[in-house]
């Protein structure tokens, strides 16, 4: 299962590095450093944290204490 989600990642990242966020045209530019990660780096890390963190219920202190427990 993890060389498959390896490698929809991958595919998802060289998509959107090639072929979707160029053709929406939108660069990041103006003042300050560079970002030190891209967007198509950061929707990658979003569709992994969905399958690598758990789902809780209840409240944030809640999950934290079911973590630690």
């Amino acid at each position: 299962m993890i060389a498959d989600l390896d490698t929809l990642l991958t595919a998802l990242h060289v998509e959107l590095t090639d072929r979707i966020i160029p053709s929406l045209g939108t660069g990041r530019s103006g003042p300050g450093k560079p970002p030190e990660v891209t967007d198509a780096e950061l929707v990658c890390l979003a569709g992994i944290s969905d399958h690598s963190f758990p789902r809780t219920t209840g409240t944030p202190q809640a999950a934290v204490d079911r973590i630690f427990e």
